[in-house]
């Protein structure tokens, strides 16, 4: 792990040499003391385990049959049972059974390279019937509109429209098949 601090108005983080986790919001103090993964918690993990916590409700209901955070699809290489090549890992994945949907999580700003990967994603794991949906914590700019826009087989939820947006989406998804 890397060691780290930094600090923006009220708010501040850092991880020391010995994984130890120091998070301030305010007058709000949290300690941890083992967190190697803090840093990348922070840059997006925690974005990732939000959307499953939103959607883990429909898991339960049996709305959704399988959901899964950080699912890595690897390769068996060799003969070797443990020897693995990690071909792509989805942030968050999710099926009703029929149809994947596969949600790509970003907390800092997006960019039209994270369009085409979620695309790639959508089409070379889930077929024809599979769905992706880009999950930013803030809105993207025009131009990562228009694309996603313009692909049939995404859509987009930012911001605060994400809790709701993500049942509407997977209610679409799981009763017509269709996001639009």
């Amino acid at each position: 792990h890397i060691e780290f601090a930094v600090e923006m108005g009220d708010i501040s983080a850092s991880l020391d040499s010995e994984a130890r986790a120091l998070l301030k919001i305010g007058d709000a103090q949290f300690a941890f003391k083992d967190c190697p993964d803090f840093a990348s918690y922070l840059c997006g993990g925690w974005l990732e385990e939000y959307v499953y916590l939103l959607l883990e409700p429909l898991l339960r209901s049996g709305v959704l049959r399988d959901l899964r955070v950080g699912l890595e699809v690897s390769w068996k290489q060799g003969d070797e049972r443990r020897s693995r090549l990690s071909a792509q890992e989805f942030d968050v994945a999710c099926t009703d059974g029929k149809r994947l949907l596969v949600l790509e999580c970003k907390a800092g700003s997006v960019r039209s390279e994270h369009i085409f990967k979620l695309q790639d994603c959508v089409r070379n794991y889930g077929g024809v019937e599979a769905r992706g949906v880009l999950v930013a914590a803030f809105s993207p700019g025009k131009a990562v509109r228009r694309r996603l826009k313009d692909a049939r087989n995404l859509s987009l939820m930012a911001g605060r429209d994400v809790p709701e947006g993500l049942k509407v989406v997977v209610q679409k998804l799981t009763n017509s098949g269709r996001l639009d």
